[in-house]
């Protein structure tokens, strides 16, 4: 596996993680789903896991206050549901309302969950199982970022506390290509894109975050940033 870019773990939007499952995709079973689909697999009595083929997925979790939350976004080439698949023997634990939301058309392979715990095709494909793994911790890092940029304190302080740990992720640059949009980064911060522009807004009257959409971020004063990420 390649390495993991650290502004792709901070914003949650992961390169392609699994791609040498694609030499097994002769074990599992093609479905295809359309742009806007709402995928809820944690919940289903049968046992499965995906490999996603073709398009890109969100990771979304409802929330009390009735918004969303985006927990990180997947490209082709990862699989999905491995973590339930995996301990669903363990545990009858369910993360209600967390689900899949298609961002395009998709294709996802359906493996039965039973693969994983068959010790024959553990010991045929150990390399698979150990990117299966690595995929595992990498997922985990950008859902334990994703937590740490939610955190604690207002919008304001949440956005903040974004910039200042994508600019650290990027070598403390203050003027870089962050690679996201302000609609991807008020679903990762469980805000709506409104409340971002408007705190953006106001960040950039205070001389802090000069400019921030998809292709720069320039921020005007690291020190203030600092101080208003810790309110």
């Amino acid at each position: 596996m390649f390495r993991i870019s650290l502004s792709a773990i901070q914003t949650s939007m992961l390169p392609p993680l699994n791609r040498c499952w694609e030499e097994v995709l002769f074990m599992a079973e093609p479905k295809e789903f359309p742009r806007r689909s709402r995928l809820v697999f944690n919940t289903m009595k049968e046992n499965y896991f995906y490999f996603l083929s073709q398009g890109r997925i969100a990771i979304v979790q409802d929330m009390e206050n009735g918004k969303s939350r985006t927990i990180s976004t997947l490209n082709a080439g990862t699989l999905v549901n491995v973590t339930h698949s995996l301990a669903r023997q363990l545990t009858d634990f369910i993360e209600k309302g967390c689900y899949c939301y298609s961002l395009t058309d998709i294709t996802l392979y359906r493996f039965d969950g039973a693969l994983l715990q068959d010790v024959e095709f553990i010991n045929r494909y150990p390399h698979l199982i150990a990117n299966l793994m690595a995929s595992l911790s990498i997922k985990i890092l950008a859902q334990h970022s994703c937590i740490s940029n939610f955190g604690t304190g207002g919008a304001q302080a949440r956005i903040c506390r974004f910039c200042m740990k994508l600019s650290e992720a990027n070598g403390g640059a203050k003027d870089f290509a962050p690679g996201i949009s302000q609609t991807q980064v008020a679903h990762l911060l469980g805000m709506d894109r409104a409340t971002l522009v408007r705190l953006l807004q106001k960040l950039r009257q205070l001389g802090v975050v000069l400019e921030f959409n998809n292709s720069r971020l320039v921020i005007g004063d690291v020190k203030k940033l600092r101080q208003l990420s810790m309110q």
